[in-house]
């Protein structure tokens, strides 16, 4: 008896071990591989920014909108394309996403992070940066932090299931930061700045699903210190600090009248120049000015 109770618990054991072995065994999963070519969206533009970086990430996304979604980035990227010095590495895709041909959709926002995980959000803001007042002021001002912003809708794919191939090539971006402005000679603290026109200029403020295609969502024209609602809050740039903006209301020449806010010396300083900042939704324009050209107003508008 003690020897069939015995051989009775081993093949307890032995069961025991197979059911734990079969449950840790990873599943298979189909690895594609992904040959999608990126073209450069800076080729026809006179930005400052030029070229892929290395760590730059394009959010993919296939299909229309899942139903029940008010927006792709409800769900984490099917698929991310990282700049690599040898060119681009993909994350990996689930194959039942993809059928024989298709079309996906495509962001880049510079910072590299705004969609590392779902945003269960209509709008996809730019992050708020840190507020400030000047005296005649009612209302604290809020600057957004918008990075440069481009976006690319149904490029084309076809996906081979025999090699598991998926090939494509994403073309002709669109910009939600057509403008941007680099001061140079800033202490590199990019939130203790923020900077607005005049007028002429428009702030972008998030990006947006209108049911068919990504849009551009706009706080409104730029109103110089009137306007509290309307600043760009400075972002990281190589040059210096970088305020980004939609696009210009024309592309004619204008008297441009540009403030910039020192929110840690409580210092604004203005600069005016006459010039065309031309603008349009496929392209994007740089702007380079050094602090040494402001002039300090901070006696006539000072800041809480």
């Amino acid at each position: 008896m003690k020897k069939i109770i015995l051989f009775t618990a081993a093949i307890a054991a032995l069961s025991l071990f197979a059911s734990c072995s079969k449950e840790q065994t990873p599943k298979k999963t189909t690895k594609v591989t992904v040959d999608i070519k990126v073209n450069d969206p800076y080729v026809n533009s006179k930005a400052i920014k030029t070229g892929w970086n290395v760590g730059d990430k394009i959010n993919i996304w296939f299909n229309d909108v899942p139903a029940g979604h008010y927006s792709y980035w409800k769900e984490a990227p099917h698929l991310v394309l990282t700049k690599t010095s040898d060119g681009w590495a993909s994350s990996e895709v689930d194959e039942s996403l993809l059928s024989a041909t298709g079309t996906f959709n495509a962001i880049y926002e510079s910072t590299n992070s705004w969609f590392t995980s779902a945003w269960d959000v209509l709008y996809a803001y730019a992050p708020d940066g840190t507020s400030f007042k000047l005296h005649e002021w009612a209302y604290n001002c809020v600057p957004r932090s918008l990075p440069t912003v481009c976006f690319k809708m149904t490029s084309a794919y076809s996906y081979d299931s025999g090699t598991k191939k998926i090939s494509g090539t994403i073309t002709g971006w669109k910009f939600m930061s057509e403008l941007q402005v680099v001061v140079t000679g800033l202490e590199a603290t990019p939130d203790r700045y923020a900077l607005t026109f005049g007028d002429k200029v428009w702030l972008g403020a998030a990006l947006f699903w209108d049911g068919s295609s990504f849009t551009v969502s706009s706080v409104g024209n730029c109103g110089g210190i009137t306007s509290s609602n309307n600043w760009a809050n400075g972002v990281s740039n190589p040059d210096g600090i970088a305020f980004n903006f939609y696009y210009t209301i024309d592309n004619d020449a204008h008297d441009y009248t540009i403030y910039l806010a020192d929110k840690t010396a409580k210092k604004l300083y203005s600069f005016t120049k006459n010039t065309a900042i031309p603008t349009s939704y496929t392209s994007y324009h740089g702007v380079k000015v050094d602090i040494s050209k402001f002039t300090d107003i901070t006696a006539s508008h000072p800041l809480d």
